[in-house]
């Protein structure tokens, strides 16, 4: 008998248990998760009414509820690895990448692209972090760049709550096959959606740690973005706007996009059944939430001071550089999130137009869509 509790209490050495200190970091990864994705603690029961503010009074508290179910419902919530939830390791996100087919990029977007919540909250819905803040295929130097897309999940007040993907590819601007495929890209959603593709800089530690799969990208993101050059400006033609960029390689992204089929990309069709599966798996994004008609006059003091705002701004550019089209303006204005500008660019375009210097009133932006 007691060789037998010899041996019983060897195993549990061998075995041990779970630390305190392993246990309480599921809590803190826990908090992290909605923290980095602009939730408050407070914030928490709104998307998981199951929650009570007294579980999250105390890591005690909050530990007495946390479930491997919970954990599962929190990760397919944003997107994350329940490995990296629970303190297993330092990986937030499963790997994704194009590896080179960058028609997964664009039947992923195009899935997002079906939901009519999607379309109604998403300005931008492909952005890139990139470590140059002025991109140059001349320069030898290594410049990574990391695509990521964006997905509303929630609204919470005036806040929109997104879920992350990030194609951890690292396009390299010095190597030409992956800069000429991410053009592709670009020029893609360029020409069908005619959304903006803002550029932010990152450090290359930060960089390191997005392709790694081991930082939440909100941060990043919510940063000044680059609106000069912007990366829509290097796949488009020189003869539709005076900001292009990079345009003695556009013949070369143009044959890729003929070589891959690229050139006739639909983002109307659903038939990627790996993202919809994909797709399937996840929580639909909340519904936004109806408007409240008793507040209809502080909304509309709101409204007039919003465009002040972005008259302003669009008044601030042209004193910058006043060969700026209206188009190039309106492009800039969408992409600044603090202006929170209308997602109508014919409404947008009839409010500045009056104020752009006299030598481009009139004027063509950039053209319409047209065939590569």
């Amino acid at each position: 008998m007691s060789s037998l509790t010899n041996i019983a209490g060897k195993l549990r050495q061998l075995i041990g248990k779970p630390s305190a200190k392993s246990v309480s970091l599921v809590a803190e990864r826990f908090l992290q998760a909605f923290r980095e994705h602009g939730i408050e603690p407070a914030q928490i029961p709104r998307l998981l009414p199951q929650i009570r503010l007294e579980d999250l009074s105390t890591q005690e508290h909050l530990l007495a509820i946390l479930t491997p179910e919970l954990l599962d419902q929190v990760a397919k919530l944003f997107g994350i690895r329940s490995q990296w939830l629970e303190g297993c390791d330092e990986t937030i996100y499963d790997y994704l990448a194009t590896g080179k087919e960058p028609h997964l990029l664009l039947e992923h977007l195009r899935l997002l692209w079906q939901q009519p919540e999607w379309r109604n909250t998403v300005v931008t819905p492909l952005r890139i972090l990139t470590t140059a803040r002025h991109l140059d295929y001349l320069d030898d130097q290594c410049h990574e760049l990391a695509p990521v897309l964006i997905e509303p999940i929630a609204t919470l007040g005036d806040e929109t709550i997104y879920r992350y993907y990030i194609y951890q590819d690292g396009f390299s601007w010095d190597h030409p096959p992956a800069r000429i495929e991410l053009k592709a890209i670009g020029r893609t959603i360029w020409q069908a959606l005619r959304k903006p593709i803002p550029i932010y800089t990152i450090s290359r530690e930060e960089m390191e740690y997005v392709l790694e799969g081991r930082l939440i990208p909100r941060s990043l993101l919510n940063r000044c973005l680059i609106t000069n050059p912007s990366f829509e400006d290097y796949i488009i033609d020189p003869e539709s706007s005076g900001v292009a960029k990079e345009s003695d390689e556009l013949p070369a992204v143009i044959d890729y996009l003929t070589a891959t089929g690229l050139d006739h990309f639909d983002f109307s069709l659903v038939d990627a059944p790996v993202w919809q599966e994909m797709q399937n798996s996840l929580p639909m994004p909340a519904p936004l939430p109806e408007p409240d008609k008793t507040k209809t006059f502080g909304k509309q003091q709101a409204a007039r001071e919003r465009w002040q705002k972005i008259e302003g701004a669009a008044l601030a550019h042209w004193a910058v550089d006043k060969t700026l089209s209206i188009a190039d303006v309106v492009r800039r204005i969408q992409m600044n999130p603090e202006l929170k500008a209308t997602q109508q660019p014919d409404t947008l375009h009839k409010r500045i137009a009056k104020l752009a210097p006299a030598g481009v009133r009139g004027k063509p932006g950039r053209k319409p869509n047209k065939s590569g």
